[in-house]
């Protein structure tokens, strides 16, 4: 019998007895995760703390699981506990104390059948009322139905007993109980000894199972303890051992703590971001004395975020040995470090990985140290210097709950469901993990020797320089004969002149492999304009084709089917006509000198490039300066330098939620000489500290996701080259550039 049938062929669904496990140990990755879901389940009941006891017996093993929560009258364990999926945490939210309900989908407690073979519940409430249920996980094994297995449920008053629940399950066959497995192929001679230690970690069983336990709960700590802090509660989770390797090692009981290490970073940054996508950040990185240095800056998403607020707060560490000693030291308060490099690199490989809360909970794999789900390594492996690894950051971003924020875990208990919100929160973290990446980029750099504003044009210089070598030799020989002195110098200015030629060789081929790397960046442009013409093209050609082989040619196929696709192959062939002279300018051979040219004209060219993507985005463009006005100089380097300013606004004003985007570029003119010229967007802007950095326009340094940073600073050279300044001033919308005749600027000092 497969349903239960009532009468008049209606029949009502019967789950199998084994349906038991299939939202219980089924849905559950191991017997960690499970044993979260019961520490969940103390949690929710407002229990103070949970106590967790391992007792090893010649037997097998005896799991026992305590809190001091409100505990469940017997109604309330017929009723829902008994009820898989119910959902009276769905609709009340939160506890009686205020804490976010982590067991909303009513079947963790059912994750009990993977810990062991039997479960006993004792559950008292402050009445007095006591309820014992015992199960044995193995009758839903050999039962057809659900409904066939009977529990025995018993009650009585006892008001002698301390409120909450007592869990006991016991573990057959110790030798093969997964906790004390070794974990990832360590060996099992690897376990030593079997006591806790609270300065480091759970040294005894570091290397199983059990060890991955406690490490989990002591990287969630500090976030739980935050979150309740806030509301004026706590939750202390505590574990014991008892001959649980045929020993009788027992600790005093002593709730878990954060691990130090969270308080030892190199780099830190933090602050909560609003539902509207505006928040506060707070960066926090230590100087070569130790000295803990903080800014505060203010983010903009550019648009609501559509995963709710969040609060988020990331750690960096460098791995370089010298960086790792120390990090040992402040482990050690100053003193010599008792790590070797190769604890403390496992110890980060341990503790790494962003992950996400809910309500002080981790959502599981997000943040598993070999779960990369905002995809770090990528980044990292085409800039390494720039971007952080995940083996580098430990990250906690608390999130709201699902009717705030749209994220919902899964039922299987891995993970969130990958929707729009999910996308957003990806993006969201990367884009503050950014703001960190930019500054610890920045600080390096200082690390060593500054380089100049244009690194590039001022090493060519130098290559030509003779005038130190010439003081020298001067100097060398003052005692020399005139004559000999005059000849070296000579010899020597000859050779400058040399390489003067060939510095200016090498300038010409620099701009010329700067414009291929700008056409590079309107490559997409380009693909994306000619795109459509192209498939009309194709397509109106096959139909053309189709017509003629299936249909007899006359005047009327003629005027009906087939003279309206030639006009549309007309009209293609002109869009890719356009397109064609759009960036014809772009392949004109560089000239060896300077020339006068329209600036009003070259302006317009560089806008035409993204006349597509720019009504597709929906920017106005606006353009106000002496129509007739002639710039000596390099065409081809003006022109590269506003496609790449245009290409950043419209990638930036797509990032921004704004109804009215625009791009405005004003140039004034006095006496026939150009004063400057001031281009604006009202997209997100540049924050003043990324401003202050001095950083912008030099390769590598992106705000960008998957950036390479080579657009400004291929602007920056264009703009030394012509004698112009390009600098960026910050403003409370959108970005101001302005180039200007160098030693000129307007408005102030910029970079």
């Amino acid at each position: 019998m497969v349903a239960s049938e009532k009468e008049n062929n209606l029949f009502q669904i019967r789950p199998a007895a084994r349906h038991i496990f299939t939202i219980g140990r089924d849905l559950i990755k191991d017997q960690a995760a499970a044993l979260l879901e019961l520490i969940k389940n103390a949690y929710d009941a407002d229990s103070p703390d949970v106590h967790i006891q391992f007792l090893g017996k010649t037997s097998g093993l005896t799991l026992i699981i305590e809190d001091k929560g409100h505990g469940m009258n017997r109604d309330t364990v017929l009723t829902n506990w008994l009820v898989p999926s119910t959902d009276n945490k769905l609709h009340k939210k939160t506890s009686p104390k205020g804490r976010v309900y982590q067991g909303k989908k009513g079947i963790g407690r059912y994750a009990a059948s993977l810990l062991g073979y039997d479960l006993l519940m004792e559950t008292t409430t402050p009445e007095g009322e006591y309820t014992t249920i015992y199960i044995d996980w193995s009758r839903f094994e050999e039962a057809e139905f659900l409904d066939e297995v009977d529990i025995l449920v018993e009650t009585k008053t006892d008001k002698t007993r301390q409120h909450g629940t007592h869990l006991t399950i016991e573990v057959k066959h110790p030798e093969d109980a997964y906790w004390l497995r070794p974990i990832q192929g360590k060996d099992r001679e690897d376990i030593e000894s079997n006591f806790i230690d609270n300065n480091r970690t759970y040294t005894s069983l570091e290397k199983t199972n059990f060890g991955s336990l406690i490490k989990e709960i002591k990287k969630s700590k500090g976030t739980l303890d935050n979150y309740l802090a806030d509301l004026g509660d706590s939750f202390d989770i505590f574990i014991t051992t008892d001959k649980f390797l045929g020993e009788s090692l027992e600790k005093d009981k002593e709730p878990i703590e954060p691990y130090p290490l969270f308080e030892s970073f190199d780099y830190a940054i933090s602050g909560v971001i609003n539902s509207d996508g505006l928040g506060d950040l707070t960066y926090q990185y230590r100087t070569i004395d130790e000295t803990l240095v903080s800014e505060t800056m203010r983010f903009n998403y550019g648009k609501p975020t559509s995963c709710g607020a969040i609060n988020i707060d990331l750690i960096v560490y460098e791995r370089d040995a010298k960086s790792l000693k120390i990090l040992g030291n402040r482990l050690s308060n100053g003193n010599d470090s008792p790590y070797s490099t190769e604890e403390l690199r496992s110890l980060l490989n341990d503790y790494n990985g962003i992950g996400v809360y809910r309500g002080g909970f981790r959502i599981r794999p997000l943040g598993d140290p070999d779960f990369d789900w905002l995809i770090l390594n990528k980044s990292r492996i085409q800039r390494p210097g720039y971007f952080v690894d995940t083996n580098q950051v430990i990250g906690y971003v608390e999130i709201e709950d699902e009717e705030k924020s749209d994220l919902r875990e899964k039922s299987a208990r891995d993970g969130l469901v990958e929707n729009q919100a999910f996308e957003s929160l990806k993006e969201l973290c990367k884009k503050v993990l950014r703001e960190l990446e930019v500054r610890r980029y920045e600080r390096k750099r200082n690390a060593k020797e500054k380089p100049s504003k244009t690194p590039i044009e001022d090493g060519l210089d130098k290559l030509a320089q003779a005038d130190n070598l010439k003081k020298s030799v001067v100097e060398a020989l003052k005692d020399t004969d005139d004559v000999i002195t005059k000849k070296v110098i000579d010899a020597i200015e000859k050779d400058a002149e040399e390489k003067t030629k060939l510095v200016n060789n090498v300038r010409t081929i620099l701009a010329f492999y700067q414009g291929q790397a700008t056409l590079g960046n309107i490559v997409h442009v380009v693909v994306h304009e000619g795109r459509k013409p192209n498939q009309a093209i194709l397509q109106t050609t096959k139909n053309i084709e189709s017509i003629l082989e299936y249909k007899e040619f006359s005047k009327d196929t003629y005027d009906l089917d087939i003279k309206p696709k030639l006009k549309t192959l007309v009209g293609s062939g002109k869009s890719l006509s356009v397109l064609f002279k759009k960036i014809d300018p772009l392949s004109i051979s560089r000239s060896a000198h300077r020339k006068n040219f329209n600036l009003y004209n070259i302006i317009r060219e560089s806008i035409a490039l993204f006349e597509y993507s720019l009504s597709e985005s929906n920017i106005k463009m606006e353009i106000k300066g002496d129509e007739n006005y002639s710039f000596n100089g390099w065409s081809q380097d003006i022109l590269a330098i506003f496609t790449n300013l245009i290409d950043n606004s419209i990638y930036w004003l797509n990032q921004n939620n704004n109804s009215e985007k625009s791009i405005k570029i004003y140039y004034e003119v006095n006496n026939n000489l150009l004063e400057y010229i001031d281009y604006f967007d009202n997209g997100p802007g540049i924050s003043k500290s990324i401003k202050d950095l001095n950083t912008i326009f030099e390769p590598q340094v992106s705000l960008k996701e998957n950036g390479t940073g080579i657009g400004l600073a291929i602007a920056g050279e264009c703009a030394n080259r012509n004698d112009l300044d390009l600098n960026v001033f910050s403003q409370e919308v959108g970005v101001h550039f302005q180039l200007a005749p160098k030693k000129t600027s307007v408005e102030g000092e910029g970079i």
